[in-house]
């Protein structure tokens, strides 16, 4: 994820991002500064927009006594950047999404670090949507929730990458979670690629060999699921 962020350079291959096309990244732990609210990280998708317009605000005190040639060229400029940034649509924008995702406007008033962490993975993922991310990156997005929040949480997000028309590459150590959600698999070992393809990839020999595990993948309701085996074994203790 790192590298293709640009995060991180790599040693050989190729990285080929269509052109126009966004990434938008959600780590396990999203960080922001303390005392930031819920509307804050929202609004965060438009820091360009709100950039600008902090800029014309400051150009239309300035021009209250008269404006020059040089200013008026300038307050085109920028009004016309501010529109293309989704300035004059964002309240519309951020109305429709947290009505799309169930985030009430006494959520917006809270303290972001005051959340639970299935509530932070929503809004983390609502300012994607806003930013109009075209394919997310999703590191470990359950590794801090408990059963019900996990599969909450991947159930918004297959949600969202339908209805968005959004491609979704998830970071994801439970399998099980993995089959029900995912539609195609990457198995990595010793940074390189085992296997790879759709849930027919996740067989038995693959998961002993990346994992060191046996384990029987059977089918409930036409979903494949995982099922370790753990052998007893001699201790000394």
């Amino acid at each position: 994820f790192k590298i293709l962020t640009g995060e991180l350079d790599y040693d050989e291959g190729e990285v080929f991002i269509a052109p126009g096309k966004r990434l938008g990244l959600i780590s396990q732990i999203p960080v922001y500064p303390a005392g930031y609210t819920v509307e804050d990280v929202l609004r965060s998708a438009f820091s360009e927009a709100l950039s600008v317009g902090e800029k014309l605000a400051n150009l239309e005190k300035d021009m209250e006594q008269g404006a020059t040639k040089e200013q008026l060229a300038r307050y085109d400029a920028l009004t016309n950047r501010f529109q293309a940034e989704g300035g004059y649509t964002m309240d519309v924008d951020i109305e429709k999404i947290c009505n799309g995702l169930a985030i009430t406007s006494a959520q917006r008033q809270q303290e972001f670090n005051s959340l639970s962490g299935g509530e932070k993975t929503r809004m983390n993922l609502a300012r994607l949507l806003l930013e109009k991310t075209d394919i997310l990156l999703l590191d470990e997005p359950t590794s801090s929730l408990d059963p019900r929040n996990q599969y909450e949480s991947m159930e918004l997000i297959r949600h969202c990458a339908h209805g968005h028309h959004i491609a979704v590459l998830v970071v994801i150590h439970d399998l099980n979670l993995a089959l029900r959600f995912c539609d195609r698999f990457l198995f990595l070992k010793d940074g390189t690629v085992y296997a790879s393809g759709g849930r027919e990839a996740v067989t038995s020999e693959n998961i002993r060999a990346v994992y060191g595990m046996d384990a029987a993948v059977e089918q409930f309701d036409g979903i494949p699921m995982v099922i370790p085996h753990f052998h007893a074994h001699s201790s000394p203790y």
